[in-house]
Order: structure tokens, then sequence, then C-alpha cells
């Protein structure tokens, strides 16, 4: 069985956030190391158990890989009353650094779904990825958080025959069962897609009914894709239903998506 290492690291006087780096018998010619970066808490659930998964596979290919809890999240510290989606993104690049120190290598990829990857390409900005793979990455923070306040309101009717308004649960604290904090639905709101501007490669999984053409359009509204930026679209054959209350508890993450990561790792994805 492959060892990982629990640790806490962040700032030096008091470290605060809790990572999980899984460590690998083998040695690879081109060093690199992977950072995982979890979807929201309501659906880094869903997710956690596949990325655990995701970095047991990558060990046999001789990759590390951290995954870490946000602050406030999880075991890492931090009034979960308090999320701060500024203070995510800080911890973002703080574990970018953490990883790439711990695992001595040079080249870092990152691998980020929904809000993790919007949260991702702004800590990210100027850091020199290696490459940045997303699922199902979030284009837009306001229409993201208005498809929570949708789910969770149909939640509520599904499971406790509940009915409120759009209206009522915008002025709510929690989100399909987790503190979502007023001061974070105004960060959400004020995020949109950004391309990294030094990421060698970037990979996009969709999910999309549509398409990954659809999933393109959304993330080159705003701005294109840097110069000399290669960048390819997946389709994943197995879609992620991320907003139908049906499938919170009981839909798992595609194993396609496992495939998917493994043939991009191996140069054999795009």
């Amino acid at each position: 069985m492959l060892a990982f290492d629990a640790t806490y690291f962040g700032d030096a006087a008091d470290p605060s956030l809790f990572g999980l780096l899984q460590r690998t018998n083998e040695a690879r010619a081109n060093a690199e190391s992977v950072l995982i970066c979890y979807p929201a808490p309501q659906e880094m659930m869903r997710t956690y158990w596949t990325y655990k998964r995701l970095a047991e596979d990558l060990a046999s290919l001789g990759i590390q890989t951290l995954r870490f809890d946000y602050s406030g999240t999880g075991d890492s510290l931090g009034a979960t009353q308090a999320l701060d989606l500024n203070r995510w993104q800080a911890d973002i690049l703080s574990a970018f650094r953490h990883v790439k120190v711990a695992t001595r290598c040079a080249k870092i990829t990152v691998i980020a779904s929904r809000l993790g990857a919007l949260l991702a390409t702004h800590a990210l900005q100027d850091t020199g990825l290696h490459r940045l793979i997303t699922w199902d990455p979030v284009a837009s923070g306001s229409r993201y958080l208005g498809e929570l306040e949708l789910t969770h309101q149909a939640m509520l009717a599904a499971e406790f025959n509940r009915h409120i308004s759009i209206r009522d649960i915008a002025e709510t604290k929690q989100l399909i069962g987790f503190p979502f904090s007023i001061k974070a639905r105004s960060q959400l709101q004020a995020l949109n897609w950004t391309w990294p501007q030094r990421a060698a490669a970037i990979h996009i999984i969709s999910s999309d009914h549509e398409g990954p053409a659809a999933t393109q359009k959304d993330l080159t509204a705003t701005e294109a894709v840097p110069a000399g930026t290669q960048i390819s679209y997946h389709s994943c054959l197995d879609p992620m239903l991320w907003r139908d209350p049906k499938a919170l508890r009981t839909q798992a993450f595609p194993q396609h998506f496992l495939r998917l990561i493994r043939q991009i790792m191996e140069g054999s994805g795009q």
C-alpha cells in the first residue's frame, strides 16, 4: 500500500491548512506532482473518494499528489461560519507552494473541479503551471450561486416538502446543508472565469449535455485564451448531475473521469 503524509501547512507562524500528500515508490524521468483543488463543500462530499482514488492511481505513475481542505472546512482550522472565498484563493496559492517544496518537483499540475477550478484560475494567475486540468469549471460565480439556490430549493421540496422562495433562500447563510456566508455570496457573485497567464497546457473536461462546445463558449465569453497556451476539451461519457437534487446522495463521480485524467497525465489525452 502506498503511504501518504498527513500534515498542516501554510503560515510558518501558524500553519492551519490540513493536507494529505500521496507518496509514491516510483521515480519519474520528468518529475511532476499534482495539486487537487476541491469544489465547494456541497460538492466536495461527492468527489472526496474519487479524488482519493485518483491520488492513488497517479501514485502508480510515479506522481505525488496533494489534497487539502480549505480554511474552515474538513480538518483545516478556521471558523466554518466565516467562509471566505478570498481566503480560499490564498489557501490554493499556499498549497501550490507547499507541494512544490514538499515534492521537490519543478512541474506542478493542478486538477480542479467546479468552484475549485474558478478559484484556482484567480489564485494561480502567474505561477507558471505545468498544466491545469478542470472538471466542469464554473465560468460565472453569479450564475453558479443561482444554481446552488435552485438546487437547495428543489432539495427542500423533494425531501422535506418545504416550499421556500428563491428570495428567502438568498437571505439564508447556508446552502444544501453547508454554511455559505453572506460575505461568501458577495465574493462569488463578483468572480468570473479568467485564464492562467503562464500555464503551458489547459485541459477542460465537460459533462455538459450540449458537449464541450457549450463549456468552451462559456469560458471564452469574457476573455481569449492566452497566446501560446495549449488547450484541449474533453467530453466525459458519464455526465455528472450536479444540479439534480435526487443525485446529491446517490451519484458517485464517473469512472470515466479517472480514465480521462490518466490519459492526459500519460500524454494520450490530447
